[in-house]
């Protein structure tokens, strides 16, 4: 190909939540997360690299960079060849700054997926690794029937859901209304995100929620805030403790969109000697219900 036969790449325009991620991230913030599955068997590399070609096809976004524009940021397609990575750097490091906005590691029975903010929320990061996973089980094991995890279209996942559905008439007020209570933590100066790896039966998590006859979300923002409120001074139970809780906007608008379409909303409480978690969890699913 010469170079008058040079190809011109597509770029995409950042979403309306992606667009603050570019300027902020930093060393101690990539802006990056993880999803991982788990298979009962040693991944096999060269099937894992086929299953990703594939998906790409459907995914084409993925096979992008973050570029800065005059003005602003944006994704522009990539020739780079996207392969599995054998796991062996810390998770979400920042040391791949002019790479792919996603990469997948394998490591034994694990498949890891990393994603830039940038391209993707957790829905749509987690519909991609899905639809790998499949592609490549049905390659290993030689599955005939097609295991369809999502049937949108390109176009539809590459719709921009904010900038369909945002009518900009909002009359927002501040919900900060008291100073917030700030969790002392011990700094963790290598410039990389610390695992604490855990195993917990959703099912079992998910019947002790429905004792409080409540949702999964509000039992585990409940249960977070009670653990911070058992670590709290009397003096410090005085600030009010808020938490932003991710809200995906798929399950309220007509969106199959793998950019980010989520929003948040805070919720707080203010701990005293006799919180219960029971007390907790009714202040919480009412805020977040209202």
């Amino acid at each position: 190909m010469t170079s008058k036969e040079k190809k011109i790449k597509n770029w995409y325009k950042l979403d309306n939540v992606a667009k603050i991620f570019p300027p902020t991230k930093d060393k101690k913030d990539t802006r990056k997360f993880r999803f991982s599955v788990g298979l009962k068997e040693n991944v096999d590399s060269e099937v894992l690299k086929e299953a990703l070609d594939i998906t790409l096809k459907e995914f084409p976004t993925f096979s992008s960079v973050i570029k800065r524009g005059l003005f602003w940021y944006y994704l522009e397609e990539s020739d780079i060849e996207a392969r599995p990575i054998l796991e062996s750097t810390p998770i979400c490091d920042y040391r791949d700054i002019n790479d792919l906005v996603f990469k997948v590691f394998f490591y034994k029975k694990r498949i890891s997926l990393e994603v830039n903010h940038e391209l993707t929320d957790g829905t749509g990061a987690l519909l991609f690794l899905r639809n790998l996973t499949a592609k490549y089980l049905q390659i290993k094991h030689k599955i005939k029937k097609p295991l369809i995890i999502n049937d949108s279209s390109i176009e539809e996942k590459n719709d921009d859901s904010f900038a369909k559905y945002s009518k900009n008439n909002y009359d927002l007020k501040p919900t900060y209304k008291e100073k917030a209570y700030h969790i002392k933590k011990e700094e963790y100066s290598l410039n990389r995100l610390r695992v604490i790896e855990g195993l917990m039966s959703c099912s079992k998590v998910l019947e002790q929620a429905k004792k409080y006859n409540t949702t999964l979300t509000v039992y585990i923002a409940s249960l977070y805030i009670k653990s911070i409120c058992m670590t709290m001074s009397e003096r410090e139970r005085k600030k009010r403790i808020y938490i932003m809780i991710p809200v995906n906007l798929r399950k309220y608008f007509d969106s199959s969109t793998t950019k980010n379409f989520f929003n948040t909303v805070n919720v707080s409480y203010k701990c005293n000697k006799s919180s219960s978690l029971k007390d907790i969890i009714a202040s919480i699913d009412k805020q977040l219900k209202d």
